[in-house]
C-alpha cells in the first residue's frame, strides 16, 4: 500500500505518485520550497516568478520575493523605456566612461599575456620533456645495442629512442 500524505493546502490523503491533489487541485500537495529562505510553504501562499532564461516558475515567500528579485527586476512603464522612481540608472560622465574603458583594456592585456605565458610554458616543457626523454631512450638502447652489436648498435639505439620518445609524446 503506497504511503499516504496529507496536502499542504487542504489536508486531503494524498500519495507520493500523485501529479495533483485531488480534492484542491493544488499542483504541489506537498508544497513548493522558496527559494529565498528554502522554506516550504503552500502553493497559494507563494509569489510565483518565471525566469525568462530558463522559462521555469520559481517560488518565494512575499517577504523574500521583496528581498532578492523585486530589485534585480526593472520595472518598465511603458513601451518608450521610461523608468519609474524605483529603477536605478547608471549614468557615468566621459571621463568615468575612459577610465572604464582603460580597465577594460588594461584587464583584457593581462589576459591575454597571461594565456600567452601559459602556451609558451607548455611548449618549453613539452620540449623539454621530449629532450629529457630522447636522452634517457638513447643511453638505454644505445648502451644495450652497442653491447650486442658494437658501434653499429650506437646508431640504431639512437634511432630507436627517437622513435619511442615521439611515440611517447603522441600519447602525453
Amino acid at each position: 500500500m503506497p504511503e499516504l500524505l496529507r496536502c499542504i493546502e487542504c489536508g486531503t490523503p494524498v500519495t507520493l505518485d500523485d501529479r495533483e491533489c485531488p480534492h484542491c487541485h493544488t499542483e504541489y500537495p506537498q508544497g513548493v520550497v522558496c527559494l529565498g529562505c528554502f522554506e516550504t510553504l503552500k502553493q497559494s501562499a507563494a509569489v510565483q516568478h518565471e525566469t525568462h532564461t530558463t522559462h521555469s516558475v520559481k517560488y518565494f515567500h512575499p517577504a523574500c520575493y521583496q528581498k532578492i528579485v523585486q530589485p534585480l527586476s526593472p520595472s518598465v512603464r511603458s513601451a518608450n523605456q521610461s523608468f519609474d522612481s524605483r529603477t536605478q540608472v547608471n549614468s557615468y560622465d566621459q571621463k568615468t566612461l575612459d577610465a572604464l574603458i582603460k580597465a577594460d583594456a588594461k584587464r583584457a592585456q593581462k589576459e591575454e599575456e597571461r594565456k600567452r605565458v601559459e602556451r609558451r610554458a607548455k611548449v618549453i616543457s613539452r620540449t623539454l620533456r621530449f629532450f629529457f626523454l630522447g636522452i634517457i631512450g638513447f643511453i638505454f638502447w644505445g648502451g644495450i645495442l652497442s653491447l650486442m652489436f658494437g658501434e653499429v648498435g650506437i646508431i640504431i639505439g639512437f634511432i630507436v629512442a627517437v622513435l619511442l620518445t615521439v611515440e611517447i609524446m603522441k600519447e602525453m
